[in-house]
């Protein structure tokens, strides 16, 4: 029984998370370039992160773009800061019914360069940006759900 709860994976829930849906949902997506500015806060109220945006929008066919992250980092075992600077590849993809779908291209570092999945949502961790896979997160309804399937195979 104690094998099960120690596989447990991070969840989504877990990390801090850019949606690609909120910038076109505020319109950030129609103009060729914007500026903009998201801040968590942690329980205690304080405003432990905040994080830049720059849009840079290519009105061509297809439609591109890219964004562009600036935030700073601090390395919890040296306590030393830093200004990260990461550029993010935006790509859209033709609707069934018209219009488009704006995506992420998961800038995450592999042995082949980066990721270039196609996201909708990218996680932040430390000072990395990537995709729920990058990072090897699930949702946790996934793990609820295995515990019903572990509690009626031993219970």
């Amino acid at each position: 029984m104690a094998r099960y709860f120690t596989n447990k994976k991070n969840t989504v829930n877990d990390y801090r998370s850019i949606r690609i849906s909120r910038f076109r949902r505020d319109g950030l997506l129609i103009h060729d370039s914007n500026q903009w500015n998201i801040r968590w806060t942690n329980r205690l109220g304080e405003e432990p992160r905040s994080i830049d945006f720059t849009f840079e929008i290519d009105y061509g066919s297809p439609l591109s773009g890219r964004m562009t992250l600036s935030y700073g980092y601090k390395d919890r075992s040296t306590h030393v800061s830093e200004a990260v600077s990461q550029h993010i590849w935006l790509q859209t993809t033709v609707c069934n019914f018209g219009g488009h779908r704006w995506w992420f291209l998961c800038p995450f570092p592999t042995a082949e360069g980066e990721c270039q999945r196609r996201v909708g949502v990218l996680y932040l961790s430390g000072k990395h940006v990537g995709c729920r896979q990058c990072f090897n997160l699930t949702y946790s309804s996934c793990q609820d759900s295995h515990k019903v399937d572990f509690l009626e195979r031993y219970g």
